[in-house]
């Protein structure tokens, strides 16, 4: 652009004289251009999408973004989902006018996302295992159980016997589309039980009952068998003789506690010790008869017997 000037001359010949130089000028003005923007594909969060921008003169195009946008080296950025507005602008120069602004409103969509949930182990009741899912979106995963279990804190607890199912979710936000759920089942076992039988004294028949005392694992209910000398009364083992008393603690378990291991105890029980009282006895002659009276502490039968010149009969003395 600027000011041409055009000088026409003839130099003549032999018969012409040389011509009076004739000069004219004229402005020339900058050229006009335009910008082209290639089509932009579809576009989502996280998405780097390079922008192609050419102008008519040549001359560099330069790219704006206004929005979840930015442009890097060329390149358009999608870092959020909502509406990009990308502008092309070329400012010209001495040759060439200013062109249009092209703009483009991008609509940026909310990025997939997906759940990576750790494979669950097996389990027992009672057992409570750390639950490891993630998004690949950083988002936090919210987590859901079914079944026999529950999920605390993060954590999952073997509440019964049976299948638990643990559901991993993430509703998405603004620019993360909800993730498609992952679900994982495990087979709960029934949990293993032990029984904790408290120490028991031998004891002597006819002391007093000895108390028992017996915790299962699982929290079920123990039962006591007894073989020997001895029976349970109101919770306590009551000695019935004297010799060895077989106790044996026992739970059969329930649909999520496996029998437990039964307990056995052998108690010693030893005789009581008995007194027998013998009444006093009279003053005797010859030929006289008096009954004895005599008993034992235990109740037991006492035997009689005499030495001297005196005879037990019947439970008689005779002089």
């Amino acid at each position: 652009a600027g000011v041409c000037t055009i000088t026409a001359t003839q130099a003549g010949n032999d018969d012409w004289a040389p011509a009076q130089a004739v000069t004219t000028t004229l402005r020339i003005d900058r050229g006009r251009q335009s910008i082209v923007v290639e089509p932009i594909p579809r576009t989502v969060v996280g998405d780097m999408t390079p922008i192609g921008a050419t102008s008519e003169s040549g001359l560099p195009v330069g790219l704006e973004a206004a929005g979840p946008c930015d442009i890097e080296a060329g390149t358009l950025v999608a870092s959020g989902a909502g509406t990009c507005v990308l502008t092309a602008s070329q400012p010209g120069d001495a040759d060439w006018a200013p062109a249009a602004p092209v703009v483009r409103r991008i609509s940026i969509a909310p990025a997939a996302q997906a759940i990576e949930l750790a494979p669950l182990p097996a389990l027992t009741v009672g057992d409570v295992v750390e639950l490891e899912a993630a998004s690949s979106a950083g988002l936090p995963v919210e987590l859901d159980s079914s079944g026999p279990c529950l999920i605390v804190d993060g954590r999952l607890r073997a509440l019964g016997a049976g299948p638990c199912t643990v559901t991993a979710s993430q509703p998405g936000d603004e620019d993360w589309a909800p993730a498609e759920p992952v679900s994982a089942t495990v087979r709960i076992s029934r949990g293993s039980q032990t029984i904790e039988l408290a120490p028991i004294a031998d004891t002597v028949f006819g002391a007093d009952p000895l108390a028992l005392e017996a915790e299962a694992g699982s929290g079920l209910p123990v039962a006591f068998t007894l073989e020997g000398p001895c029976r349970v009364r109101d919770g306590r083992l009551v000695a019935t003789g004297g010799g060895t008393c077989v106790l044996t603690a026992s739970q059969p378990g329930d649909a999520d506690w496996a029998p437990a291991e039964p307990v056995v105890r052998r108690i010693s029980i030893a005789p009581a010790t008995q007194a027998i009282e013998l009444a006093p006895l009279p003053a005797l002659t010859v030929g006289d008869v008096v009954e004895l009276e005599t008993a034992s502490s235990a109740g037991l039968p006492v035997e009689l017997d005499a030495s001297g010149p005196c005879l037990i009969l019947d439970g008689a003395l005779v002089a």
